[in-house]
């Protein structure tokens, strides 16, 4: 204790500098928007190199695996064709980074990203991609990989993107019940890594173990029909006359590598009709 004692009076001039520092940054940050815009994009990017860094020690050992599984993943988007999304309306594209046409009208692009870093184990998740600014990546950008819905980017710097993943509680998805077109909204209640929970669904709908679980119409973020996953057990809410229907993810999230950031062509288009309309 007295040693404690001794380096604080030693440093007690450093000490109370930091301190003030702190509490004047802290301060300046808060007050002024723009100093706090720029703080967050510099912490973005800084945090970002580090990550990419990190990965990449990771991946030298682990490349033969990592160009496996990508060498599978797109010979399954090649000879699948059209069959990623089950809707007639969209179309996988025939390479990376190709818009995705809506009949005559470019209404995707998949621009394909690597994931540098990623948790899993909080109840608020995030992923780090390798693309940012340059790039055209934007803030609310959907993000998916080849087994389904991944999450929504809410960071963009000159290299990198910040995004919340399906396991956040923020994240929610319009989705529906494929077979039976009911739709719904998918959310994630922190109990599994491996399932989600599709909500708002009608008691009196034929649910099933083993339906297919799909992005619906009105996820604007991400194409219709994209996968989700697959009922596992459903039941009646207490007092509710809407199932709880536990979906099992395709996606495994705890090996998250290669995703697609997903570019939608008319959102601009879309905002603005929709503000003249509340207006």
């Amino acid at each position: 204790m007295q040693n404690l004692l001794d380096l604080l009076l030693r440093y007690h001039a450093f000490i109370l500098f930091v301190v003030l520092q702190a509490v004047g940054l802290s301060l300046v940050f808060s007050k002024n928007p723009y100093q706090r815009s720029a703080f967050r994009a510099a912490s973005q990017e800084a945090v970002g190199t580090f990550h990419q860094a990190s990965h990449s020690v990771k991946s030298y050992f682990y490349l033969k695996k990592t160009n496996d599984s990508l060498a599978t993943e797109v010979a399954h988007l090649i000879e699948n064709e059209g069959n990623f999304f089950s809707s007639s309306r969209n179309r996988i594209p025939r390479s990376m980074g190709v818009d995705l046409g809506l009949d005559s009208v470019s209404a995707w692009q998949l621009l394909p990203a690597r994931v540098i870093s990623n948790s899993v184990l909080r109840r608020n998740n995030y992923i780090t991609i390798d693309l940012g600014k340059l790039a055209g990546i934007e803030e609310n950008m959907g993000i998916i990989s080849p087994k389904g819905v991944i999450g929504t980017i809410k960071g963009v710097s000159t290299h990198f993107a910040s995004a919340i993943s399906l396991l956040h509680s923020d994240f929610a998805v319009g989705a529906r019940i494929a077979d039976l077109g009911e739709n719904g909204i998918l959310i994630w209640d922190g109990n599994s890594l491996d399932h989600a929970i599709l909500t708002h669904i009608p008691g009196h709908v034929a649910v099933a173990k083993g339906q297919k679980v799909e992005v619906n119409a009105y996820a604007f973020l991400f194409p219709e029909s994209t996968p989700i996953g697959e009922v596992v057990d459903f039941g009646l809410l207490a007092g509710n006359a809407f199932y709880s229907i536990k979906v099992k993810l395709y996606q495994d999230f705890r090996n998250l590598d290669y995703v697609y950031v997903v570019r939608r062509n008319m959102v601009d288009e879309k905002n603005a009709l929709e503000m003249e309309v509340v207006d």
